[in-house]
């Protein structure tokens, strides 16, 4: 029987100044709709970048699929730490261009200076994060062994700006220069490229449905520091780096009863920290835990994640997370799809964020997803994945 191949061209973006968008590590957009679940409701072609097991999840006259390079990016600028740098930044302009011209600075401008350093000393980090994967997914590649596989690749980042300002010393101008001198920014960052294959496979045990996964990954882990002056957020170069590579895997099962399904995964079994060349900061990449329930029709999907285990970023830094994601999906008559969902971090360092999405399908010859999220009425992303059928 000649195999229907389907090629899936997917183009996703999303622009953010969001905390919750932070959290993001795979663009996936049907995802991206549904709250970010997918630990138990991905498809095959998205399972490696969720739970490996469901690369199985597939019928057995299942297309070959190939997802070119996702992006995604996310910024989380609670106390628009930005702003306030730049601002701060031109305050000092307006405080040289006194001491040049006037001689001296006014004792306006002064008080201005200090006031904005003070501004950023009692303000929250800012951080940014950024990602990319692919993905090929042959269903029949080990059809003799009842085995499905998924090739992938994802490249994930994330910096965050801590602001380092000196303490008031007095009134003066000469107090006042001292300070904002003394005083900068300290921006660290991590990244890391992996690449690995996602093996499964169907077992029936007892009239109980399920499926086991594994996926061996390569990865390459980069940090970075730097210490940028205020205003210059924007022309980081991160030229102080360290970097080492190491082997991982990733494991997962689901468990299916007709409409239903149970699934749990483990992100990164083998602890991995790497540490920054300056200030002793520390990165740490260690067993992610999460579970995952849905109950998923032809019509009607909804979904429900919940990490068990805290995700734990950079050390000194207050930025672990625990999320909790919902997700529902409606499917009118294979036409048009519509998504909603919602996402909570246990640890606040993430604001909650509703999604919202939409997938439209003609013929089974083009499909359209685009998802949008909200933190709040200044925060939001956008997100979009186009494929094709040949």
């Amino acid at each position: 029987m000649l195999m229907k191949h389907k090629l899936c061209l997917v183009i996703s973006g999303l622009m953010a100044s969001s905390a919750s968008l932070a959290a993001i590590q795979v663009a996936d957009s049907r995802g991206n709709g549904m709250g970010f679940t997918g630990v138990s409701s991905a498809n095959y072609l998205a399972a490696p970048f969720y739970n490996p097991s469901l690369v199985a999840n597939h019928a057995e006259s299942a297309d070959v699929r190939l997802m070119l390079p996702v992006i995604g990016a996310g910024e989380r600028d609670d106390d628009e730490v930005t702003d306030a740098s730049d601002a701060l930044f031109d305050t000092y302009e307006d405080f040289k261009f006194e001491q040049v011209v006037n001689g001296s600075a006014s004792q306006e401008t002064i008080d201005e200076l200090n006031a904005g350093l003070n501004d950023l000393a009692g303000e929250k980090e800012a951080s940014v994060t950024a990602t990319y994967g692919f993905a090929v997914a042959i269903p029949g590649l080990f059809s003799e062994q009842g085995i499905s596989a998924n090739f992938f690749g994802r490249r994930y980042g994330e910096a965050i700006n801590i602001n380092q300002v000196l303490p008031q010393l007095g009134a003066g101008e000469q107090a006042a220069e001292l300070r904002y001198d003394s005083s900068n920014h300290l921006t660290t960052a991590f990244e890391y490229y992996e690449y690995g294959a996602s093996l499964a496979k169907n077992f029936t045990y007892n009239n109980h449905q399920f499926s086991l996964g594994v996926s061996p990954k390569y990865q390459r882990l980069f940090t970075y520091v730097e210490t940028p002056d205020f205003g210059d957020l924007d022309l980081i170069t991160y030229e102080n780096s360290v970097h080492e590579s190491s082997l991982n895997v990733d494991l997962g099962a689901t468990w299916y009863k007709d409409q239903w399904r149970v699934a749990a995964v483990v992100k990164d079994l083998f602890k991995q920290t790497i540490e920054t060349q300056l200030y002793d900061y520390e990165y740490e990449l260690g067993p992610q835990v999460t579970l995952g329930g849905s109950y998923v029709s032809h019509y009607f999907t909804a979904a429900l994640d919940i990490d068990v285990t805290k995700q734990k970023r950079f050390s000194h830094v207050d930025d672990d997370t625990r999320l909790i994601s919902l997700g529902v999906e409606g499917n009118a008559w294979d036409w048009v799809q519509l998504r909603a969902g919602y996402q909570i971090d246990l640890e606040n360092t993430f604001d909650n964020t509703v999604t919202f999405g939409l997938g439209l399908s003609p013929f089974n010859l083009l499909n359209l997803d685009l998802a949008v999220a909200f933190a709040d009425e200044e925060e939001g992303a956008v997100s979009a994945g186009l494929s094709f059928t040949f």
